[in-house]
């Protein structure tokens, strides 16, 4: 048996007037007491940091050990003013320990898809193989020293 907590960020209040923001993960607590990223929000400071993937074990949250805890005061631990950090200890796969610092933030929109053969300014995109870009060098070369 497990428990969830509904993805965050939540907007709690920190009582400063500022909003309480997290990471934007939604947890889940296993029958052994270990906590598991259950899912990541897209557009998420965890996702986006590509440190943490879903299925991740969280052993702790500024040096705070999670296991047996609550679903609900881990992510508490999570909260906290936009723009701050958190530094969380990662298991992946039962064997990877590492830590990852992340921002505490919204989720931010993902960017809108690129046309194909359209350049950020404005202009068409050359599309033309790697080797062809060499070859079209060395034709170059070749015709200045020929002079």
């Amino acid at each position: 048996s497990f428990s969830m907590v509904p993805m965050e960020p939540l907007e709690a209040s920190s009582g400063q007037g500022d909003k309480a923001c997290g990471i934007g993960v939604s947890l889940e607590v296993e029958s052994g007491g270990a906590v598991r990223f259950e899912r990541l929000s897209v557009g998420g400071p965890a996702a986006c940091s590509g440190m943490v993937v879903e299925g991740d074990e969280m052993l702790a949250v500024d040096k705070r050990a999670v296991e047996g805890m609550d679903v609900d005061a881990v992510a508490a631990m999570l909260q906290g003013p936009e723009g701050s950090l958190v530094k969380i200890k990662v298991r992946r796969n039962n064997q990877h320990t590492y830590s990852v610092c992340l921002e505490r933030g919204r989720d931010r929109p993902p960017p809108p898809p690129r046309p194909s053969g359209h350049r950020s300014d404005g202009r068409e995109e050359e599309t033309m193989s790697v080797s062809s870009r060499i070859y079209r060098g060395m034709e170059r070369m070749n015709s200045g020293m020929a002079r």
